[in-house]
């Protein structure tokens, strides 16, 4: 079993019990039942290795209703996530796997996407852009953004700043695949070794020296997840978009000139912030425009909430997660701004999905989105 590499993992937590794990856990705040916190399930991975309980359809929709934000881990000493990745894992190859997962790994290995879209069809964005096939600096739009309805526009964006900095990137076009991140949260640990060495030969025949992507799920799987399997060979340096704006604005590449006069909120997404450490460098980008309010949620940083959107959640229990997401935009509304900005792709399109949907007077920007308005 996949999960009795962390067996350690699982025992420390069922015999300390310290239920810190609960605190924002953000499904069990929409259950409240304790096989929804991660002491809960790791409780459902030692009955499954000690074989108390079974695989059942019970057990997986308590594993896999989860957003995989990281809380768990913030707030404890043991790999949370890793643990439930591997639960996941063993509940596959159970055959108790939903079915919505299914569907999701089949247009990855068919489409190189998760959201069953054509793979010719990936940058079809990029047309009048002059963009080159091979340089030092790659743009790795991930694919929300390249396929989503809801960031129409935002990729070219991405690229025109880049140019404008006089990066000028290269970019992949239909050549470029998943980073397999939904792999990797899936359990299917051996595929995803396969594609990132796969993957690892596109990057570098592309001849870049610097990743850039907009996507957390993308800048965390190929800044760390590459590098831990590949080791020493994967040289690449891998950015935020954000990193890279907050920089070009301070070396005075990047002027913004246009007023905005208007209050925002910034949603730390999980796998930017809580994963990868990345804060302050979004809110400096924001401070950085004319006019512009910051105002914090109570919840932020480490301690931000889930926006609902991660670990599949939003295709496998859309209802549940459009409530946590309910739950968040409501502590960014309370902050009396106009707006909620975030540097993730998923996060902003959950915010403008739920937005429609309810026909909230409230808007979702994307943090590039928000930036362009204010270049002159």
């Amino acid at each position: 079993m996949k999960i009795e590499k962390y067996i350690d993992n699982i025992y420390t937590c069922n015999r300390t019990r310290c239920g810190f794990c609960i605190d924002e856990c953000p499904s069990y705040r929409e259950v409240g039942v304790d096989f929804y916190t991660s002491r809960g399930r790791l409780m459902i991975g030692r009955g499954l290795i000690e074989g108390v309980i079974k695989p059942s359809p019970q057990a997986a929709k308590a594993i896999y209703e989860c957003t995989l934000c990281g809380y768990c881990e913030y707030k404890c000493a043991l790999e949370n996530v890793k643990v439930l990745e591997a639960l996941r894992g063993d509940i596959k190859e159970s055959g108790f796997e939903p079915e919505q997962c299914r569907y999701i790994i089949a247009s990855l290995h068919n489409s190189e996407n998760p959201y069953m879209k054509p793979k010719w069809s990936r940058g079809l964005w990029i047309r009048g852009l002059n963009i080159k096939k091979k340089g030092k600096t790659l743009y790795f739009a991930g694919c929300t953004v390249s396929y989503s309805s809801y960031l129409k526009g935002n990729a070219r964006n991405i690229v025109k700043i880049l140019q404008k900095i006089g990066l000028n990137p290269t970019y992949l076009a239909s050549n470029e695949f998943c980073c397999s991140a939904f792999l990797h949260m899936l359990g299917y640990e051996e595929e995803f070794q396969k594609k990132v060495e796969r993957n690892y030969r596109v990057i570098r025949n592309s001849r870049c020296e610097t990743i850039v992507t907009s996507c957390p799920f993308c800048y965390l799987t190929l800044k760390k997840e590459y590098s831990e399997i590949l080791g020493s060979k994967y040289d690449f340096k891998v950015l935020h978009i954000t990193q890279v704006l907050k920089e070009s604005i301070e070396d005075g590449k990047l002027n913004l000139t246009v007023e905005m006069n208007t209050t925002v909120t910034y949603h730390d997404p999980c796998h930017l912030g809580r994963f990868m450490r990345v804060f302050e460098e979004p809110r400096e980008v924001i401070r950085a425009i004319p006019g512009i309010n910051l105002v914090e949620m109570r919840k932020n940083r480490f301690d931000s909430h889930c926006c609902g959107g991660g670990g599949v959640l939003l295709a496998i229990n859309p209802g549940m997660a459009l409530s946590i997401n309910s739950k968040r935009l409501s502590e960014a509304i309370e902050t009396g701004a106009e707006a909620i900005i975030s540097s993730c792709p998923i996060c902003v399109e959950t915010f403008k999905r739920k937005i429609k949907y309810e026909n909230i007077k409230f808007k979702a920007y994307d943090i590039v989105e928000l930036l362009v308005k204010a270049v002159g």
